[in-house]
């Protein structure tokens, strides 16, 4: 489908041109917060580009380097929601015709248009729309933009503290809220404690004669024990969430029928071998 816009915009562009005309493609308009998180406008933009070079009756001017002019005017901080600073852009990477668009998403459908307009006139040559389903563009999309999460890698930041790993998985709000449960629970586990030490010493003092000194330092000892055992569940709650919300958030991500053949693994082999006849092999883990 998009070998297809591809054709139709390059036919257009080239029609009635004596030489191959330049065209910078730039980043598709993103509609909806689900479509703009998932960089499928710039997904798309690539796709089209990479169309355009195969069809061959169009020079096509490197994304990369459209990119890199594009932080360097400060318009990529913004956007290109309109075809009049498009084709600014477009004098300023030489191009003769700009290629813009949108993508938006309806249940399980990308709908996706794109204009191309001639740089000097400011005019539309040419227009096509097309849709996707979106399982096809998303799993392009996270390949592209390395947009998967390591499930392990949410679990190890909870580890080390609980609520790490609900804010790599972008959820603040239970993230604070574990950090905040946490830390109430571990200071009153160590109240408890530092109580039950002076119970214990105002025992000992009374040479071990004040039954109810005695008493009291077991039940905040008790108190202690009780206290540290929901911290510890609080701790493994956000490990299993930390875990489970990632593992949601990559299926969302490539679609359910995608998600075990496109899901990277964070742990793979790799070689080296230089001329000098060394090889070597090691491990490595992306965290």
């Amino acid at each position: 489908m998009v070998s297809k816009m591809g054709a139709t915009l390059s036919d257009s562009i080239a029609k009635s041109a004596t030489e191959k005309k330049s065209v910078a493609v730039f980043d598709f308009q993103n509609i909806g917060d689900d479509v703009e998180k998932m960089k499928i406008g710039e997904t798309m933009a690539d796709l089209l580009s990479e169309a355009l070079v195969d069809m061959g009756k169009v020079k096509v001017i490197e994304r990369r380097n459209i990119n890199r002019i594009m932080e360097e005017i400060a318009l990529g901080q913004t956007g290109l929601v309109n075809e009049a600073t498009a084709v600014e852009a477009g004098n300023i990477v030489g191009a003769e015709v700009i290629v813009t668009g949108s993508v938006s998403r309806v249940c399980n459908i990308f709908y996706v248009t794109a204009r191309a307009v001639d740089v000097k006139t400011a005019e539309v040559v040419a227009g096509d729309s097309i849709r996707l389903p979106d399982e096809l563009l998303i799993s392009v999309a996270a390949q592209y933009y390395d947009l998967h999460r390591y499930p392990m890698n949410a679990v190890l930041r909870s580890m080390i503290f609980p609520g790490w790993g609900q804010l790599f998985n972008n959820e603040p709000g239970k993230a604070y809220l574990t950090m905040g449960a946490e830390a109430a629970l571990l200071a009153t586990a160590l109240t408890f404690h530092i109580q039950a030490d002076n119970k214990y010493d105002e025992y000992h003092e009374n040479r071990e004669g004040d039954v109810d000194a005695r008493g009291d330092a077991d039940d905040y000892l008790a108190m202690r024990n009780v206290t540290l055992g929901i911290a510890a569940g609080v701790w493994a709650y956000a490990m299993i969430d930390a875990y489970l919300q990632t593992r949601k958030y990559n299926r969302r991500l490539y679609g359910e029928t995608a998600y075990r053949d496109l899901e990277p693994r964070p742990l793979g082999l790799t070689s080296f071998y230089d001329p000098n006849g060394t090889f070597g092999l090691g491990l490595t883990y992306r965290f």
